[in-house]
């Protein structure tokens, strides 16, 4: 319900608009009826209200001089002048000191009613409009912190002007704390102590510093300070005083990192990151308060590293018709990850950088096995930062994984660019040992799969394949006149009476027999 205040020095007229409002609007309500200009001005300080209707004739101070005087002191409610005069000088000041309209009197009921209800509903506007910037606000601020993450950092000029978050130059420090859900305290109490901490931060520190930008993240809290080196002694004072207080008031065991004071804004930002990592990775349950200097460990990717053996058994997935066995690799290694580190769904942030690295896996396997195929990498990396809870990044890898594999079945529709890969590197390397688990290493498989799989491709087995393509270039080499003990190590055999020996095996006559006969 709005609030109406009503300016006007005849109890009679007052009364009137009183008893209109009363009975046609159902929005607002008259909460005071000024009967002077400095009484008015008093009950607008006192009562806030949305929509002042004023006369202009009035004792003291004359209704001009009330709305003048009220926006110079920062009302930003809705005017609306009641008036007898009709003379355009006094429109035109009214309507320069933001008054919303101006109606004459005698008033007609329906045209109050309507115009109020209208106010009312541009306030209702307003104030949806101001909760969408808010939530957009968070939104930015969020996507910020997910860059800070991903390691995209930025200068201090593109973060004011693509996140408004309007740091000035100075010096500036990082607060990161994280409470643990360990079951003994329930999450909507360390949620309400995670907000406590932000309104302390922002009420003690909002005098000191420049900026103060926190931001709770499931349970943690984060919060970027920006202030003038003559203010470093008392924030720095202010700061160790009030994170400890906090940490001993707190009910559920509680992790408190704060890093170093930075000038440089950019470096600023990869000290954010790793204050982050670095309570991330303290496993403790005991309540603790620490100063973070040089901390680069990802506790991600020590736990779980993409190895060799994992890239394998993604490629042997790809290589399957369906993009079930892809999904599950991806989402098993994001389960093994969750479920050790306990990560909570509004704590996704912290699982995006090893999305991003799986991902990166992900494209550069299907890029070895399908060079043809046309993946938006970039695009799809920077989609991650919108991923707002555990689930909505689960969804988001699935339908990842199905596009691709939609784009993958349409290339083997033409040509099956694994076995090419796998053949043109054989003829690459012939000259060389050449084994299975070589060639399954370069087309990252197992060589166990390499074997079953390039048997049903080209209708023989790899040794057989290896071998033919051995002979077939001697062949080629005997009918060119070069040397025999040359020809052997192109084709891959380091002894010459080994290679004299599997020739004449495999076509029933020696090699210098062969170039007399054919050459």
């Amino acid at each position: 319900m709005y609030k109406i205040l009503i300016v006007e020095d005849e109890p009679l007229i007052s009364t009137l608009i009183r008893s209109i409002l009363e009975e046609g609007v159902t929005t607002a309500q008259v909460v005071g009826e000024a009967v002077n200009g400095r009484i008015a001005l008093q009950m607008i300080a006192d009562l806030a209200p949305d929509i002042v209707l004023t006369d202009i004739n009035l004792p003291i101070l004359s209704g001009l001089q009330v709305i003048q005087q009220a926006r110079e002191a920062g009302f930003a409610g809705k005017f609306v002048v009641i008036s007898g005069y009709n003379e355009f000088s006094y429109v035109q000041q009214a309507l320069r000191f933001g008054v919303d309209d101006y109606l004459l009197k005698p008033i007609d009921d329906g045209e109050l009613c309507r115009l109020v209800t209208n106010l009312t509903e541009a306030l209702d506007a307003s104030a949806a409009a101001a909760r969408q910037v808010t939530r957009n606000d968070t939104i930015i601020k969020a996507q910020f912190l997910n860059r800070l993450v991903l390691e995209r950092l930025l200068p201090l000029s593109v973060c004011n002007e693509f996140y408004s978050l309007h740091f000035v130059p100075g010096t500036f420090c990082c607060v990161v704390a994280r409470f643990r859900a360990d079951g003994s305290v329930p999450l909507s109490e360390i949620f309400a102590q995670g907000k406590r901490l932000r309104e302390e931060l922002s009420a003690v520190f909002a005098p000191l510093c420049s900026e103060v930008f926190t931001l709770q993240r499931g349970t943690y809290v984060i919060a970027l300070l920006n202030y003038s080196p003559a203010a470093a002694g008392a924030v720095q004072a202010q700061l160790e005083g009030l994170l400890q207080s906090f940490l001993q008031q707190s009910t559920a065991p509680m992790t408190v990192g704060v890093s170093h004071a930075c000038e440089d804004f950019v470096l600023f930002q990869d000290t954010c990151r790793q204050v982050l990592w670095a309570v991330f990775a303290q496993r403790s349950l005991k309540s603790q308060f620490f100063y973070v200097l040089d901390f680069h460990a990802d506790p991600l990717e020590e736990a779980y590293p993409v190895d060799r053996l994992s890239t394998n058994a993604l490629a042997q997935a790809l290589c399957e018709s369906a993009d079930a066995p892809t999904r599950d690799w991806l989402q098993q290694r994001m389960a093994a990850v969750i479920d050790r580190w306990q990560i909570l769904d509004e704590e996704v942030f912290l699982l995006l950088p090893f999305a991003s690295r799986l991902l990166q896996t992900f494209f550069e396997t299907v890029a070895r096995l399908f060079p043809q195929v046309s993946i938006q990498q970039e695009e799809y990396l920077s989609q991650l930062e919108n991923c707002a809870s555990v689930q909505h990044l689960q969804s988001y890898l699935t339908e990842l994984v199905q596009r691709v594999k939609v784009e993958v079945e349409k290339q083997r529709s033409v040509t099956d660019h694994t076995i090419d890969r796998i053949t043109d590197y054989i003829s690459a390397h012939l000259s060389g040992a050449l084994s299975l688990e070589e060639v399954a290493r370069a087309a990252y498989l197992t060589p166990g799969y390499l074997s079953e799989y390039f048997k049903s491709k080209m209708d023989t087995n790899f040794k057989d394949y290896v071998l033919r393509l051995r002979m077939e270039r001697a062949k080629y080499l005997l009918g060119k006149n070069v040397r025999v003990q040359e020809i052997a190590a192109q084709c891959g055999y380091s002894d010459v009476k080994y290679f004299c020996k599997i020739f004449k095996k495999y076509y029933g006559v020696a090699p210098t027999d062969y170039r007399r006969m054919f050459g």
